[in-house]
C-alpha cells in the first residue's frame, strides 16, 4: 500500500494489488473521533434516497451531525421511525411494495433504506435542536426591519408627448403647460397602469415614490418628444399584513447563517481527529 496523499476531507490511498487480494472499497476518510470512529470510502458516495450523489464533505457532515446526535442522546424509537417511514411513504403515494422496488432502484435493500430514513430523521431532530432556536426573530426586530424597509406598490401611467415642428424650446414651454394645468391628462394617450414596487426604481427614479397622487413630471427627453409619468396609486403595506411573510425572510437567512455556522463547527472541532490511513476495505 502506498499513501499518496493525507489531507482534510481528503485521505486518499492507492493499493498494490496482489494475487490472492482484491480491493472492494477505498477509504477516503478516517476520523477518530471522541465520540466515535468515522469511516467514509468510496461507496458511500454512491447516490442517496434523493438519487443526489454526495460528495465526501457532506458524507462526513452528516455522520458528524449523527455523531453529535449520539452525544445529546436524541430520544428516537422504532416506532417514530415507523411512523417517519409511513409518512414518507404516503407522500410518496407508494404502496409498501412499490418503496420496496423504490430503495432497491438505488441500491438499498428495505432494511437499509428505512435505517437510512432513520439516519435523516435523526439528523433532522438534531439541526433542529442546534440551530432552529437561532432561527427566532423576536418581534421588536421585525418591526425595525419593517420602518426600515418599507412595502410599497406604486401604480403609474406613462404617455410619450412627440415634439410638433418648431422650436423645441418652445414645444417644451408647451408640454409643461399643459402639466401644470393638468390639460396633458386629457391630452396626452396614457398607458397602463401598472404597479411597481419600492425596489423596482433605479435609483435616478426613486423620486417618483415621494410624488403625490395624481402628480405628472417629465420622465425622459428624446430627439422625437417627452416621456411622462403619473403617479395614479400608492399603498404601504402595514405591518400587520406582512409580519407573518418578515417573519419567515428573516427565519430563514438566520436559519440558513446558523446551519453553516454550526456544520463549520463540527468540521472544525473534528480536524484534529483526521489521521493518516492505515489500510482499506478488502476481501
Amino acid at each position: 500500500m502506498k499513501v499518496i496523499g493525507v489531507g482534510f476531507l481528503g485521505l486518499c490511498i492507492v493499493m498494490s494489488l496482489h494475487a490472492t487480494r482484491k480491493t472492494v472499497d477505498r477509504l477516503l476518510v478516517l476520523v477518530h473521533h471522541p465520540e466515535g470512529t468515522i469511516l467514509i470510502t468510496q461507496s458511500d458516495l454512491r447516490p442517496d434516497l434523493t438519487d443526489n450523489v454526495p460528495t465526501v464533505q457532506e458524507v462526513l457532515l452528516k455522520e458528524l451531525v449523527l455523531l453529535d446526535a449520539q452525544k445529546m442522546k436524541i430520544p428516537i424509537s422504532e416506532a417514530d421511525v415507523d411512523r417517519h417511514l409511513a409518512r414518507v411513504q404516503e407522500q410518496l403515494k407508494m404502496s409498501r411494495a412499490d418503496l420496496i422496488a423504490f430503495f432497491k432502484e438505488r441500491g438499498f435493500t428495505f432494511d437499509e433504506g428505512k435505517r437510512e430514513l432513520e439516519k435523516s430523521l435523526i439528523i433532522e431532530m438534531t439541526i433542529e435542536h442546534r440551530v432552529k432556536s437561532k432561527a427566532y426573530v423576536a418581534k421588536s426586530e421585525l418591526e425595525k426591519y419593517h420602518t426600515e424597509n418599507p412595502l410599497a406598490f406604486y401604480d403609474i401611467k406613462q404617455a410619450f408627448v412627440p415634439f410638433a415642428a418648431g422650436s423645441k424650446t418652445i414645444q417644451r414651454a408647451l408640454i409643461d403647460r399643459d402639466i401644470a394645468s393638468g390639460t396633458v391628462l386629457t391630452s396626452a394617450d396614457w398607458q397602463g397602469p401598472i404597479t411597481l414596487k419600492a425596489g423596482d426604481f433605479s435609483q435616478e427614479k426613486a423620486y417618483v415614490k415621494d410624488l403625490k397622487l395624481g402628480s405628472v413630471v417629465r420622465l425622459q427627453e428624446t430627439d422625437d418628444g417627452i416621456s411622462l409619468l403619473q403617479l395614479v396609486g400608492k399603498k404601504v403595506v402595514p405591518f400587520e399584513e406582512r409580519k407573518q411573510e418578515l417573519a419567515m425572510q428573516l427565519g430563514k437567512e438566520r436559519y440558513t447563517k446558523a446551519l453553516s455556522e454550526y456544520y463549520d463547527k463540527l468540521l472544525s472541532d473534528a480536524r484534529p481527529y483526521m489521521r493518516s490511513v492505515q489500510g482499506a476495505a478488502t476481501v
